[in-house]
């Protein structure tokens, strides 16, 4: 997980080891645009959710899903 430092952010990171996951916070001030959505890859598959907008979308293509883990793993390593 990337995610905004924020409380709720570092309460989810306190979950790491128990939910089998590894988080990076980034500042608000480096990425002011910040994260108003969340990216899920699983297996061939996207979920996009928006919280805000109250809405999500499943993508299933394995070329899709294999681009969005490149670009999550620049991410990443730039975190």
């Amino acid at each position: 997980m990337i995610a905004e430092d924020s409380h709720l952010a570092r309460r989810h990171l306190k979950k790491d080891q128990q939910e089998l996951r590894r988080s990076k916070l980034i500042s608000k001030k480096d990425f002011p645009f910040g994260f108003n959505n969340e990216i899920n890859i699983f297996g061939n598959k996207i979920a996009l959710i928006s919280y805000k907008q109250i809405m999500g979308i499943i993508i299933e293509s394995k070329d899709l899903a294999d681009t969005q883990r490149t670009i999550f793993e620049l991410a990443w390593e730039n975190a």
